[in-house]
């Protein structure tokens, strides 16, 4: 048997006491910071604010020491927070209409689309390379507008429901409950009751204090962000898994795209090209594939719109030309109604005009047929015009001379030279 002497006992003794009372302590601890949410007090100068949980998601922002944040979430070494005033977030310009006209900062805008993506902004960050979505709004949701638009894209104040990230050991716990003027200090939910200000974009952020802990993998059963929605059952062939093989995808279908523009107006078919750029936006990846994909959607917009008012000049020319050809038609249906009547160029019942008859300088007659019918107008010409024409009224005629349009009535006028009756 081994014998402890005194001073050993004492020392393990106190070391037990102190493992068991520094257990008490974390455990109280770590029950007492699941009461979410709380309000958390930054310790450090120049702590990012990132767009996920993890230092490979860009930065959002910087907080500096006494700065108050409410956090709603953990996960691992990470806080999920309320973004602070000055954060905003991007959305796409196609999918909201603003409520008014009026050009004066801030003012709302509707969302007029169904599952629109809301990606994280960065001050250092282009709209198309902040990737990171938030979340979705549905049809009818408000956005406060922070600007005009940028690149496709409106800077808008970050929705209720999207947050944000700050790395847990610059943060300590102050509270649960919310104090006025912590309230004023975070950003509001929901946005359109205190909407923050736009400001101009912030400087290079500096080096962090101190390295942060690297993030521990999620777990796959864990997901925290907002679920994304399926795409379309219709469409044909599932988009690729790999982030390789999505962007190979893109640029093949940019090819694609390219080549259909380089034919006539008439013959491009933007179709497949549209149903697999819509399954590489909906596949429920919010990165950069999806962006682009989602761009060259608006690109395609533009060029349907030029095909279809192509169509149209099309169709018009096409009745244009048409109706004029039937004019033409009709135009030599009614002359070829005059038959060859050997030296006549009309036979008929002559009868005096109404309207020009033989008391007008230029006198006229009409032509009826058996069924009384107009067959033509006739004047006299030459020596017709030299001799009295009351031995041949009501007569049947025949009239030689010549047949031309007659403007004013729209059917034919034979100027004759010769009448004779017809038995």
């Amino acid at each position: 048997m081994r014998i402890f002497n005194k001073v050993t006992v004492i020392a393990l003794a106190a070391g037990l006491t102190a493992f068991f009372s520094h257990a008490a302590a974390a455990q109280e601890a770590g029950a007492a910071e699941l009461d979410f949410p709380y309000i958390a007090e930054i310790t450090a100068d120049n702590v990012y604010v990132r767009s996920g949980p993890g230092t490979n998601y860009y930065s959002c922002g910087q907080l500096n020491q006494s700065d108050k944040v409410k956090v709603v979430s953990r996960e691992f070494s990470w806080s999920r927070i309320v973004p602070p005033a000055d954060s905003f977030s991007w959305i796409s310009a196609s999918y909201v209409t603003p409520d008014s006209a009026d050009k004066k900062e801030p003012q709302t805008g509707e969302v007029i689309g169904d599952a629109v993506r809301v990606y994280a902004g960065s001050p250092d960050r282009k709209p198309i390379h902040s990737n990171t979505l938030q979340l979705r709004l549905s049809k009818g949701d408000k956005v406060l507008l922070l600007g005009i638009k940028r690149d496709g894209y409106y800077k808008i104040a970050p929705p209720s429901g999207a947050y944000l990230w700050v790395s847990t050991p610059y943060t300590q716990r102050i509270g649960s409950v919310i104090p006025p003027a912590v309230e004023k200090a975070t950003a509001v939910e929901p946005v359109l009751t205190a909407p923050p200000k736009p400001t101009a974009p912030e400087p290079a952020p500096e080096p962090e204090p101190a390295p942060e802990p690297a993030p521990e993998p999620e777990p796959q059963t864990a997901v925290r962000r907002t679920p994304d929605i399926a795409p379309e059952a219709t469409l044909p062939d599932s988009p690729p898994v790999t982030d390789a093989e999505r962007m190979q995808r893109y640029r093949m279908l940019e090819k694609m795209i390219e080549t259909e523009k380089q034919k006539a107006l008439a013959e491009q078919d933007y179709g497949t090209a549209k149903k697999a750029l819509l399954q590489l936006v909906e596949s429920g990846q919010a990165d950069k594939v999806s962006r682009y994909a989602e761009f060259a959607l608006e690109q395609i917009a533009r060029y349907e719109l030029a095909v279809k008012s192509h169509r149209q000049i099309q169709n018009q020319r096409e009745n244009l030309q048409q109706t004029t050809d039937k004019i033409d038609q009709a135009k030599s249906t009614r002359l070829d109604q005059f038959e060859d009547l050997g030296r006549f160029a009309a036979v008929g019942l002559f009868k005096p005009s109404r309207v020009y008859g033989p008391q007008k300088e230029s006198k006229r007659y009409i032509i009826f047929d058996s069924a009384g019918k107009i067959v033509c107008y006739a004047e006299p010409v030459g020596p017709a015009a030299q001799i009295s024409l009351a031995p041949f009224v009501n007569q049947k005629v025949g009239l030689a001379g010549t047949i031309r349009p007659n403007p004013q009535t729209g059917g034919a006028l034979v100027r004759f030279e010769e009448i004779a009756i017809i038995k």
